[in-house]
């Protein structure tokens, strides 16, 4: 059975996917606070809602359209928990024929 924090976490990771797929900027950086740092493997850290509504912008500029998020670990410690988690883009394949269901 998951835990209040888990279960919080899930819902902000679900509500993280459908603004980033939505593209709501505004929405988007709400997620994060003004002292948050956005890190992205071989990136600049971007700080604060302003970074995260750059880094929104950013991606959606690289065709990014959607992103799915999975925990791996969390740990609870009082009023406090940290999340490890993945995130996997996924990228329109443009060009491509599509796959289509026959069945």
């Amino acid at each position: 059975m998951p835990n209040d924090a888990q279960s919080e976490i899930e819902a902000i990771n679900a509500r993280f996917m459908a603004l980033y797929a939505a593209g709501d900027v505004a929405g988007f950086s709400r997620l994060y606070t003004e002292d948050a740092i956005v890190m992205l493997p071989g990136a600049e850290a971007l700080a604060g809602r302003a970074g995260a509504a750059k880094f929104l912008e950013g991606a959606k500029a690289r065709s990014v359209a959607r992103v799915k998020l999975t925990t791996l670990e969390l740990e609870v410690f009082g009023d406090t928990a940290w999340e490890r988690g993945k995130a996997r883009p996924n990228m329109p394949m443009d060009g491509l024929p599509r796959a289509t269901n026959t069945s």
